[in-house]
C-alpha cells in the first residue's frame, strides 16, 4: 500500500512516494521504507504500489539475474519472469492482495519511457503515455502545480481522502515524501516533506517494536 504520484515530460520523470509500511492485515504502522528502487546502469527505476515485498524481490531479480540494456529491453522480459516470480513465491496470496509494477526511465536515445505491470492484468506489458502528471491513489491535482513543492500537498490529501475509507478498503499513507528525479543526465533523491503525523506513526511502530 503506497501513495505514487508521478510527472513525465520530454526531458525529465519526476515520482514521489510516501516511506509508510503497514501490516497487510489491520493496517498497524511496521516501519517507515523506500519504496522506490535506482538501477543507474538501465537508466531507471523501479517501484510498485500494493504488495510491497513483491516490488523488492523483483528489484533484486532484475539487479542480479537479468541481462538486459535499458527499461525497454526489460520490458521485453518483464511480463513473463513477473508472473514466474508471482506463481513461485506468492500465488497463495492472489487474490487477496495484488501489486502493481512500474518501470520508469530512459531509452537508449535518452527519451523518456514508463510502463506498468499488473497481477490482476497477469503483469501484460502496458506502456505509459509520456506527457502530464497522474496519481495513485486518486487526488486532485492542482491546475498550477509546482514540483516538487506540491507533491507534500497532494500526498496530504491522498491520506486524508483514504482515512476517511473503512479499514479495509483504505491505503495507508504516511511517513515522510521521498523523490526521485530523473534527467538522462542522472538521478537525484530528496526528501520533500513529512507528513504531520510522522512522530505519532514512528512512537506507534517503536511501541509495538518493544511490545
Amino acid at each position: 500500500m503506497s501513495a505514487l504520484i508521478f510527472y513525465t515530460s520530454a526531458t525529465e520523470i519526476i515520482l514521489a512516494m510516501d516511506t509508510l509500511a503497514v501490516s497487510d492485515q489491520d493496517g498497524t504502522p511496521l516501519l517507515f521504507t523506500t519504496k522506490f528502487y535506482p538501477i543507474p546502469h538501465l537508466c531507471g527505476v523501479i517501484c510498485g504500489t500494493g504488495l510491497g515485498q513483491f516490488v523488492i524481490d523483483w528489484f533484486v531479480e532484475v539487479n542480479t539475474r537479468m541481462v538486459v540494456d535499458d527499461i525497454p529491453h526489460l520490458d521485453y522480459h518483464a511480463p513473463g519472469r513477473l508472473r514466474e516470480l508471482w506463481l513461485t513465491r506468492y500465488k497463495e496470496l492472489s487474490p487477496i492482495s495484488t501489486v502493481t509494477v512500474y518501470h520508469f526511465g530512459f531509452d537508449g536515445n535518452d527519451t523518456p519511457c514508463a510502463f506498468a505491470y499488473r497481477s490482476e492484468k497477469d503483469f501484460n506489458s502496458e506502456q505509459l503515455l509520456i506527457g502530464g502528471i497522474a496519481t495513485k491513489p486518486p487526488t486532485a491535482v492542482p491546475c498550477d502545480f509546482k514540483l516538487p513543492e506540491d507533491f507534500k500537498k497532494m500526498m496530504l490529501s491522498q491520506q486524508a481522502e483514504e482515512s476517511a475509507k473503512p479499514r479495509g478498503d483504505r491505503v495507508y499513507i504516511g511517513g515522510d515524501v521521498l523523490v526521485c528525479h530523473m534527467t538522462k543526465g542522472g538521478t537525484a533523491i530528496y526528501q520533500a516533506g513529512k507528513f504531520p503525523d510522522r512522530d505519532q506513526t514512528r512512537d506507534t511502530i517503536y511501541a509495538g517494536v518493544s511490545g
